[in-house]
Protein backbone atom coordinates (compact mmCIF):
# COMPACT_ATOMS: atom_id res chain seq x y z
CA UNK A 1 0.00 0.00 0.00
CA UNK A 2 1.40 3.73 -0.70
CA UNK A 3 2.40 5.69 2.29
CA UNK A 4 0.15 8.57 1.84
CA UNK A 5 3.37 10.83 3.17
CA UNK A 6 4.11 9.66 -0.35
CA UNK A 7 1.13 11.47 -2.10
CA UNK A 8 1.61 14.86 0.28
CA UNK A 9 5.20 15.30 -0.76
CA UNK A 10 5.27 13.79 -4.18
CA UNK A 11 1.89 13.84 -5.94
CA UNK A 12 3.27 14.69 -9.18
CA UNK A 13 4.62 11.43 -8.79
CA UNK A 14 1.78 9.47 -8.58
CA UNK A 15 0.18 10.90 -11.41
CA UNK A 16 2.79 9.80 -13.39
CA UNK A 17 2.35 6.55 -12.06
CA UNK A 18 -1.44 6.54 -12.89
CA UNK A 19 -0.80 7.30 -16.46
CA UNK A 20 1.84 4.74 -16.79
CA UNK A 21 -0.53 2.36 -14.77
CA UNK A 22 -3.33 3.36 -17.02
CA UNK A 23 -5.65 3.60 -14.12
CA UNK A 24 -9.14 5.75 -14.44
CA UNK A 25 -8.17 9.00 -13.31
CA UNK A 26 -11.28 9.75 -12.51
CA UNK A 27 -11.38 7.16 -9.76
CA UNK A 28 -7.64 8.05 -8.76
CA UNK A 29 -8.47 11.69 -8.28
CA UNK A 30 -5.10 13.14 -7.19
CA UNK A 31 -6.47 16.87 -6.70
CA UNK A 32 -9.76 15.51 -5.07
CA UNK A 33 -7.94 13.59 -2.63
CA UNK A 34 -5.38 16.24 -1.80
CA UNK A 35 -8.51 18.14 -1.10
CA UNK A 36 -9.71 16.08 1.36
CA UNK A 37 -6.67 15.65 3.10
CA UNK A 38 -6.62 18.45 4.01
CA UNK A 39 -9.93 19.27 5.13
CA UNK A 40 -9.42 15.55 7.30
CA UNK A 41 -6.27 16.88 8.98
CA UNK A 42 -8.42 20.15 9.81
CA UNK A 43 -10.73 18.52 11.37
CA UNK A 44 -9.11 16.07 12.83
CA UNK A 45 -6.75 19.13 14.50
CA UNK A 46 -10.00 20.61 15.98
CA UNK A 47 -10.97 17.31 17.28
CA UNK A 48 -7.66 16.78 19.76
CA UNK A 49 -8.52 20.20 20.62
CA UNK A 50 -11.82 19.82 21.80
CA UNK A 51 -10.41 16.98 23.63
CA UNK A 52 -7.55 18.75 25.29
CA UNK A 53 -10.52 21.34 26.43
CA UNK A 54 -12.31 18.75 28.21
CA UNK A 55 -9.10 17.77 30.45
CA UNK A 56 -9.12 21.31 31.12
CA UNK A 57 -12.45 20.94 32.31
CA UNK A 58 -11.38 18.56 35.61
CA UNK A 59 -9.95 22.02 37.38
CA UNK A 60 -12.79 24.26 36.13
CA UNK A 61 -14.99 21.60 37.82
CA UNK A 62 -13.58 22.28 41.22
CA UNK A 63 -14.17 25.56 41.32
CA UNK A 64 -17.86 26.06 39.34
CA UNK A 65 -19.28 22.67 38.37
CA UNK A 66 -22.04 23.74 36.96
CA UNK A 67 -20.07 25.97 34.59
CA UNK A 68 -17.98 23.14 33.77
CA UNK A 69 -21.08 20.45 33.34
CA UNK A 70 -22.56 23.00 31.03
CA UNK A 71 -18.82 23.47 28.81
CA UNK A 72 -18.63 19.96 29.02
CA UNK A 73 -22.38 19.13 27.09
CA UNK A 74 -20.87 21.95 24.77
CA UNK A 75 -17.91 20.26 23.79
CA UNK A 76 -19.73 16.61 23.19
CA UNK A 77 -22.32 18.30 20.96
CA UNK A 78 -19.13 20.11 18.93
CA UNK A 79 -17.12 16.71 18.98
CA UNK A 80 -20.13 14.53 18.00
CA UNK A 81 -20.47 16.80 15.20
CA UNK A 82 -16.68 17.25 14.28
CA UNK A 83 -16.50 12.99 14.65
CA UNK A 84 -19.56 12.45 11.90
CA UNK A 85 -17.97 14.84 9.82
CA UNK A 86 -14.61 13.20 9.73
CA UNK A 87 -16.01 10.18 9.12
CA UNK A 88 -17.90 11.50 5.73
CA UNK A 89 -14.73 12.91 5.08
CA UNK A 90 -12.91 9.59 5.46
CA UNK A 91 -15.28 7.60 3.25
CA UNK A 92 -14.37 9.59 0.49
CA UNK A 93 -10.61 10.00 1.27
CA UNK A 94 -10.27 6.24 1.76
CA UNK A 95 -12.53 5.69 -1.80
CA UNK A 96 -9.63 7.46 -3.98
CA UNK A 97 -7.23 6.15 -1.94
CA UNK A 98 -7.97 2.79 -3.01
CA UNK A 99 -7.52 3.43 -6.63
CA UNK A 100 -4.07 4.63 -6.00
CA UNK A 101 -1.50 2.28 -7.76
CA UNK A 102 1.60 1.37 -6.41
CA UNK A 103 4.37 3.33 -7.81
CA UNK A 104 6.11 1.47 -10.92
CA UNK A 105 9.61 0.64 -11.29
CA UNK A 106 11.27 3.16 -12.71
CA UNK A 107 13.13 0.16 -15.19
CA UNK A 108 9.84 -0.81 -16.17
CA UNK A 109 8.78 -0.60 -19.74
CA UNK A 110 5.43 1.27 -20.38
CA UNK A 111 2.62 -1.09 -21.84
CA UNK A 112 -1.47 -1.44 -22.50
CA UNK A 113 -0.80 -5.26 -22.18
CA UNK A 114 1.33 -8.27 -23.47
CA UNK A 115 1.88 -7.02 -26.85
CA UNK A 116 4.01 -4.41 -25.30
CA UNK A 117 6.17 -6.49 -23.34
CA UNK A 118 9.43 -6.74 -24.68
CA UNK A 119 11.16 -9.74 -25.28
CA UNK A 120 14.51 -10.46 -22.80
CA UNK A 121 15.24 -13.91 -23.34
CA UNK A 122 14.31 -17.39 -25.01
CA UNK A 123 14.37 -21.07 -24.31
CA UNK A 124 15.58 -23.16 -26.95
CA UNK A 125 15.22 -26.87 -26.29
CA UNK A 126 18.81 -28.30 -26.29
CA UNK A 127 20.44 -24.62 -25.56
CA UNK A 128 18.55 -23.68 -22.57
CA UNK A 129 17.66 -19.75 -21.99
CA UNK A 130 19.50 -17.52 -24.74
CA UNK A 131 19.59 -13.52 -25.37
CA UNK A 132 16.06 -12.48 -27.69
CA UNK A 133 18.64 -10.50 -29.69
CA UNK A 134 20.33 -13.81 -30.65
CA UNK A 135 18.07 -15.46 -32.91
CA UNK A 136 18.60 -12.11 -35.10
CA UNK A 137 14.87 -12.42 -36.07
CA UNK A 138 14.15 -8.36 -34.51
CA UNK A 139 10.31 -8.62 -33.54
CA UNK A 140 10.60 -11.32 -31.17
CA UNK A 141 10.37 -14.80 -31.15
CA UNK A 142 7.04 -15.62 -31.34
CA UNK A 143 6.60 -15.94 -35.00
CA UNK A 144 9.36 -18.28 -35.20
CA UNK A 145 9.48 -20.81 -32.27
CA UNK A 146 10.23 -23.62 -32.12
CA UNK A 147 13.28 -22.66 -33.99
CA UNK A 148 14.08 -26.86 -33.89
CA UNK A 149 12.62 -29.78 -33.68
CA UNK A 150 11.11 -31.15 -30.10
CA UNK A 151 10.20 -34.54 -30.87
CA UNK A 152 12.64 -37.00 -31.21
CA UNK A 153 12.36 -38.73 -34.35
CA UNK A 154 10.85 -35.80 -36.13
CA UNK A 155 7.45 -36.02 -36.39
CA UNK A 156 5.12 -34.72 -34.61
CA UNK A 157 1.47 -34.80 -35.03
CA UNK A 158 -0.16 -31.68 -33.83
CA UNK A 159 -3.61 -32.39 -31.88
CA UNK A 160 -6.91 -30.54 -30.55
CA UNK A 161 -6.68 -30.04 -27.49
CA UNK A 162 -10.56 -31.74 -27.55
CA UNK A 163 -9.04 -34.61 -28.68
CA UNK A 164 -6.02 -34.65 -27.01
CA UNK A 165 -6.50 -33.85 -23.68
CA UNK A 166 -9.08 -37.34 -22.83
CA UNK A 167 -6.09 -39.52 -23.93
CA UNK A 168 -3.87 -37.97 -20.93
CA UNK A 169 -6.16 -38.41 -18.23
CA UNK A 170 -8.35 -34.84 -18.57
CA UNK A 171 -11.59 -34.97 -18.27
CA UNK A 172 -13.66 -32.19 -19.02
CA UNK A 173 -17.21 -33.10 -19.53
CA UNK A 174 -17.78 -34.73 -16.70
CA UNK A 175 -16.21 -31.56 -14.75
CA UNK A 176 -19.00 -29.21 -16.96
CA UNK A 177 -21.67 -31.03 -16.05
CA UNK A 178 -20.64 -30.44 -12.00
CA UNK A 179 -18.83 -26.95 -12.18
CA UNK A 180 -19.15 -25.22 -15.57
CA UNK A 181 -17.03 -24.74 -18.64
CA UNK A 182 -13.19 -24.20 -17.75
CA UNK A 183 -12.95 -26.61 -15.46
CA UNK A 184 -11.20 -29.97 -15.25
CA UNK A 185 -10.94 -33.21 -13.69
CA UNK A 186 -7.49 -34.63 -13.96
CA UNK A 187 -6.71 -38.55 -13.24
CA UNK A 188 -4.02 -41.20 -13.19
CA UNK A 189 -0.47 -40.08 -14.03
CA UNK A 190 -1.92 -35.97 -14.84
CA UNK A 191 -3.08 -35.85 -11.34
CA UNK A 192 -0.19 -37.40 -10.17
CA UNK A 193 2.32 -35.13 -12.31
CA UNK A 194 0.61 -31.99 -11.27
CA UNK A 195 1.44 -32.80 -7.39
CA UNK A 196 5.10 -33.95 -8.76
CA UNK A 197 5.50 -30.58 -10.05
CA UNK A 198 4.46 -28.73 -7.04
CA UNK A 199 6.77 -31.30 -5.21
CA UNK A 200 9.78 -29.70 -7.80
CA UNK A 201 8.99 -26.13 -7.02
CA UNK A 202 8.54 -26.56 -3.23
CA UNK A 203 11.87 -28.34 -3.12
CA UNK A 204 13.87 -26.01 -5.71
CA UNK A 205 12.64 -22.49 -3.89
CA UNK A 206 13.25 -24.15 -0.33
CA UNK A 207 16.64 -24.92 -1.74
CA UNK A 208 17.08 -21.08 -2.42
CA UNK A 209 15.77 -19.97 1.50
CA UNK A 210 12.08 -19.67 0.99
CA UNK A 211 9.84 -20.40 3.56
CA UNK A 212 6.64 -22.55 3.17
CA UNK A 213 3.56 -21.33 4.57
CA UNK A 214 -0.41 -21.97 3.09
CA UNK A 215 -2.42 -18.85 3.86
CA UNK A 216 -6.49 -18.85 4.97
CA UNK A 217 -8.25 -19.47 2.02
CA UNK A 218 -11.02 -17.27 3.25
CA UNK A 219 -9.84 -13.34 3.54
CA UNK A 220 -11.74 -10.26 4.73
CA UNK A 221 -12.43 -7.56 2.23
CA UNK A 222 -10.08 -4.91 3.99
CA UNK A 223 -7.29 -7.55 3.30
CA UNK A 224 -7.94 -7.67 -0.94
CA UNK A 225 -7.79 -4.09 -0.29
CA UNK A 226 -4.19 -4.21 0.80
CA UNK A 227 -3.27 -6.37 -1.73
CA UNK A 228 -4.54 -4.18 -4.70
CA UNK A 229 -7.22 -6.80 -6.17
CA UNK A 230 -9.93 -5.01 -4.88
CA UNK A 231 -11.47 -2.19 -5.54
CA UNK A 232 -10.70 -2.91 -9.64
CA UNK A 233 -10.25 -6.50 -9.43
CA UNK A 234 -13.71 -7.22 -7.08
CA UNK A 235 -15.70 -8.81 -9.72
CA UNK A 236 -13.27 -11.59 -10.29
CA UNK A 237 -13.24 -12.73 -6.53
CA UNK A 238 -15.72 -15.56 -4.78
CA UNK A 239 -17.46 -13.58 -1.98
CA UNK A 240 -19.24 -16.22 0.86
CA UNK A 241 -22.69 -15.14 2.04
CA UNK A 242 -23.19 -16.06 5.13
CA UNK A 243 -25.09 -14.83 8.53
CA UNK A 244 -22.46 -16.93 10.50
CA UNK A 245 -19.55 -15.17 9.39
CA UNK A 246 -17.57 -13.39 12.33
CA UNK A 247 -18.72 -10.28 13.25
CA UNK A 248 -20.79 -9.91 10.45
CA UNK A 249 -17.67 -9.50 8.15
CA UNK A 250 -17.60 -10.76 4.48
CA UNK A 251 -15.05 -12.82 3.67
CA UNK A 252 -13.85 -13.75 0.23
CA UNK A 253 -11.88 -16.67 -1.53
CA UNK A 254 -8.15 -15.89 -2.18
CA UNK A 255 -6.99 -16.42 -5.37
CA UNK A 256 -5.39 -19.85 -6.68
Amino acid sequence: MIDVRQIRENPEALRQAILRRRVDPAKADVDAWLELDGQRRTVQQEIDGLNSQKKELAQLGRTDPDAARARGQELREQSRSLESKLTEITGRWQTILDWFPNWPHPDMPDGAGEEDNPEECVWIPGQGYLPADSLGIGEGSKSRMPTSPIHGDGEFEAKEHADLTPTLGVDTMQASQVSGSRFTYLKGDTARMQYAIQRLLFDELLGRGYDMMVPPLLVRERALYGTSHFPEGRDQVYAIESENVEDGAQLFLVGS
